[in-house]
């Protein structure tokens, strides 16, 4: 895995971890899980710790060049949500 491919699988993970955090924090609020599949906090966990690494390291070791641009979207996505995340916070923080 070239070092490239490396710092894209990290950082999809790394946000991967930081939307767990930001979603298990929005939970204890009152917010409500938009995918029913990720409501159940242990599901949700147990995906976001084993499978998505899993998956996103199979991801980093193809060869192909489509793989890195899955990579890329995967950190475009990531970062995307954990922004909204914190955006809603503050929103909620500024109203309440």
């Amino acid at each position: 895995m070239d070092t490239t491919r490396r710092a894209l699988w990290r950082g999809a993970y790394c946000l991967n971890l930081l939307d767990a955090g930001l979603t298990l924090g929005a939970l204890r609020l009152g917010a409500v899980e938009g995918n029913p599949l990720m409501a159940w906090p242990p599901l949700m966990l147990a995906y976001k710790l084993i499978l998505a690494a899993l998956l996103l390291r199979w991801l980093a070791r193809r060869p192909e060049p489509l793989a890195q641009s899955g990579l890329r979207l995967c950190c475009g996505l990531y970062g995307a949500l954990d922004l909204y995340h914190l955006a809603a916070r503050l929103a909620l923080a500024l109203v309440g």
